[in-house]
């Protein structure tokens, strides 16, 4: 099976990624700003997501069997008060945009073939919103309607979408460290997150 992960740098991308590897399959792997094994790409940029697909295809002998988004990206804590339209764009664009344009870039290929699988990686933040997260949980509930209606349209295509809410995860992606996800105290300088 040839497999394309978004997010593939860290956190629950980085693990499927490898997981994915050493079960057999055939897999590209993505993240920002790339690497020896993963892909570079913006996926914000509507544009980028071309370029990420034409590598991936080149990688994969020509066919995404499965598609899993995976790449996200999160702010410290903020009230509405707090939260700037700067945030509140960034964190919409990446979420939910991003997801939006690898979709539309290998969609084609899977109705022609009138197979595919996307998966969508949300979490409990789209399924239930919470103080000083909003833009945080309004991208997720945005990947949730998104999934639903994806997986309507492309089932007479042949086509499955899901969408994944894991919870807190162990690991540094977005504001928490392992060690302070308990305290609840944010990382002093969340590089990763910087737009």
């Amino acid at each position: 099976m040839n497999i394309l992960i978004t997010g593939a740098s860290r956190g629950i991308g980085a693990a499927a990624f490898e997981l994915l590897k050493s079960s057999g399959h055939t897999v590209v792997g993505h993240s920002s700003r790339g690497s020896d094994e993963l892909v570079a790409g913006e996926l914000t940029d509507p544009a980028a997501p071309r370029d990420i697909w034409d590598t991936a295809l080149d990688e994969l002998g020509g066919r995404i069997d499965v598609l899993v988004n995976s790449a996200g990206v999160n702010v410290q804590k903020r009230s509405m008060a707090e939260l700037s339209p700067d945030d509140w764009d960034f964190l919409v664009r990446v979420n939910a945009t991003g997801a939006y344009n690898c979709i539309r870039s290998v969609l084609p290929q899977m109705r022609e073939r009138r197979d595919g699988v996307i998966v969508n990686v949300s979490s409990v933040a789209g399924r239930r919103g919470w103080a000083n997260a909003a833009a945080y949980c309004a991208a997720k509930f945005a990947l949730t309607g998104f999934t639903q209606a994806l997986a309507a349209e492309g089932r007479p295509h042949g086509i499955r979408a899901c969408v994944l809410y894991p919870g807190a995860m162990d690991t540094s992606w977005g504001v928490w460290s392992p060690q302070d996800r308990g305290t609840g105290q944010p990382m002093a300088a969340p590089q990763a997150l910087a737009p």
